[in-house]
């Protein structure tokens, strides 16, 4: 029978050595019984923070701080290193065993948008262009992009990378917008392209079934968490088929395991998703800031800094 408890990280033994203040918290990854999360200070100009949260002691086991940060914009976990970016264009590399900083790329200029890591690290910046780097983030390299890069996935040697959108603007262009997607390969060469798959991609998964990613469409004001779809992805030749909708923006995808999807919607509401069903697991008061797992253990991030565990234990 699936239990349902809440941990709170604002009531860690030590919670004195957080900021006072946090807002906009991320749940980034779970290594050997830690949470790793990620949040900004409050303030006009805010710094990040990146802290591990022992689950057994309830306690904050070390931190990061990225001055002029502002909030974690996205991450991934590969094996014990943790790769996030932040709103101000920041991307750092944390060893999760001690939570020690082991690699950073400041003043990227904006936004980073998207991460993907496979022997060197791939992301997007808002504007700049798509990069790439060595682990410990020390020789970026790049080619510029006018569009959003929203998602990134690996499979193999190849770089499959979503663009938000393919340049047309639903409010001022004439007919619906459109995305972009590419494949490229570890030189960042581009080996195909499809424009005209779906709008406002959010996140990407490779998965033994195939690609899979999510989208967000927020342009209805009437619909006030928006509306999320499913695809999967032909990896030859690059079409896209509907596999089913959500009851709001997707903001969180990951794979559970094979053959098993998570997806964590902007209203709170968490789905186990199999093929093309999908199976409501948990609800909460804010929306998904995160999903991280440990065998049938889900960890349900929101930007309050509650955690929602979900599952047998």
């Amino acid at each position: 029978m699936s239990r349902n408890q809440r941990i709170r990280i604002r009531e860690a033994e030590n919670k004195s050595s957080l900021p006072d203040r946090l807002r906009n918290m991320r749940l980034m990854g779970f290594y050997h019984g830690n949470l790793y999360l990620g949040a900004e200070s409050t303030g006009v100009i805010s710094d990040t923070f990146i802290f591990g949260y022992s689950i057994p002691d309830n306690f904050i086991t070390g931190m990061v701080r990225l001055e002029r940060g502002a909030w974690p914009s996205s991450w991934t976990q590969k094996d014990n290193l943790l790769f996030v970016g932040t709103r101000f264009g920041i991307i750092t590399a944390v060893d999760m065993d001690d939570c020690d900083e082991v690699g950073r790329l400041n003043n990227m200029g904006n936004s980073i948008d998207a991460i993907a890591v496979n022997g060197a690290v791939y992301f997007g910046v808002n504007g700049k262009g798509l990069f790439k780097s060595d682990t410990g983030l020390t020789s970026p390299s790049c080619i510029g992009k006018g569009h959003v890069v929203s998602a990134l996935a690996l499979d193999k040697d190849r770089l499959f990378a979503f663009y938000f959108s393919n340049g047309n603007d639903p409010f001022l262009d004439e007919g619906p917008a459109g995305g972009l997607v590419e494949v490229l390969d570890s030189n960042l060469s581009v080996q195909s392209e499809r424009d005209g798959t779906p709008y406002a991609v959010t996140q990407a998964v490779t998965t033994e079934q195939g690609l899979r990613f999510s989208t967000r469409n927020t342009t209805n004001a009437s619909i006030p968490f928006g509306t999320g779809e499913l695809y999967s992805l032909n990896q030859s030749d690059l079409s896209d088929e509907f596999l089913l909708e959500f009851p709001a923006a997707v903001n969180v995808l990951r794979e559970l395991r094979q053959g098993i999807l998570l997806a964590g919607l902007r209203d709170g509401q968490v789905y186990e998703v199999k093929g093309n069903e999908r199976r409501l697991i948990n609800s909460q008061e804010h929306g998904v800031a995160g999903l991280a797992s440990e065998d049938d253990i889900i960890y349900i991030g929101s930007p309050v800094g509650e955690i929602s565990k979900v599952g047998d234990w």
